[in-house]
């Protein structure tokens, strides 16, 4: 991925970093050359922690892509039931989110 970035080929070194799981040197390039990758990129090194167990590290990556039912999910499974409260007291629509928002209410009134 430098290398790529070093010569301008700044697509082919946000695919590279993609590919090596260097989520933050390609979000960091597409911020600056391809803007509407971001919240792509964004998903992508967030399911990707979910993948490693790192639920509560991908909330702010699902946050940032406005992926507001992601970000929920993922701090339910880390049991951060605050932070998933908040998202949703942020949120002007909570259709689709009726699992989610059960879960939450489930565990403020045990």
């Amino acid at each position: 991925g430098e290398l790529y970035s070093f010569v301008g080929r700044k697509k082919e070194s946000i695919e590279n970093f993609v590919k090596g799981k260097d989520y933050s040197r390609a979000v960091e390039i597409a911020k600056t050359h391809f803007p509407n990758q971001v919240s792509s990129l964004e998903v992508a090194w967030a399911d990707h922690l979910i993948s490693i167990n790192q639920h509560a590290t991908a909330i702010e990556h699902y946050i940032e892509a406005h992926q507001s039912g992601k970000a929920i999910d993922a701090a339910i499974v880390a049991k951060r039931f605050d932070e998933a409260a908040r998202i949703v007291d942020r949120l002007d629509n909570t259709r689709g989110l009726e699992r989610q928002l059960s879960i939450i209410q489930k565990h403020f009134s045990d």
